[in-house]
């Protein structure tokens, strides 16, 4: 309990006790919010006490959350009267409380194939988002403008060095802005429809 006191709060340390107590194995999972990390805890009785194992369970219960993420997100888009944009928010906001510090956001070219708009952007400023949409895409435009323009992933780990960024440091510093990846999302004829972007606070 001196190394994860939220077993006191979840009632986990009265149930080992109690499976002390019994002579009985208990199993559980657990979920610590301060370190963002799921463990699986298995308490074993024996004749010196009682045998306890954390095993971290993370990356499974994180696969399990997008998975049940991407069913609701089908099921919402399934219903003919919600609009495209309400759709990503969910995806979006989903996916940021999975990976807590990422910010989201999904731009969309118009019709001219050259001009950015975003579709959705759920936790960013708005101040960033009117100085984006508009933009023309090209091959120094920032992670997104880029992306759409060569048809492939950038990755920017440090924004206030990379040349692709060059002209909008300023403001990306102001909004804490330090790494932004951006993956284009392709047609069946390789064209550009949009780009799925994640924004992160510090270089990465």
């Amino acid at each position: 309990t001196e190394v994860f006191p939220e077993l006191l709060q979840a009632n986990l340390y009265d149930e080992m006790v109690v499976a002390m107590r019994k002579n009985e194995t208990l199993v559980r999972e657990h979920y610590f919010e301060k370190q963002n990390i799921w463990f699986e805890t298995s308490a074993y009785p024996s004749m010196e006490g009682l045998f306890i194992y954390l095993r971290n369970i993370t990356q499974r219960k994180k696969q399990e959350t997008l998975l049940t993420l991407e069913k609701q997100v089908l099921e919402i888009n399934a219903r003919p009267s919600v609009m495209l944009h309400v759709t990503v928010n969910y995806f979006l906001e989903g996916i940021e409380k999975l990976f807590p510090g990422m910010r989201c956001s999904v731009l969309t070219l118009e019709d001219d194939r050259k001009t950015i708009r975003h579709l959705s952007a759920p936790s960013l400023p708005f101040e960033f988002v009117k100085a984006v949409d508009g933009l023309k895409i090209g091959p120094a435009v920032g992670s997104c403008g880029t992306a759409m323009h060569r048809k492939e992933k950038v990755i920017v780990s440090d924004v206030m060095t990379d040349p692709l960024w060059v002209g909008a440091c300023e403001m990306a510093s102001e909004l804490n802005f330090r790494a932004c990846w951006s993956f284009p999302i392709l047609s069946a004829t390789n064209e550009v429809l949009a780009t799925i972007a994640a924004y992160y606070a510090y270089p990465k």
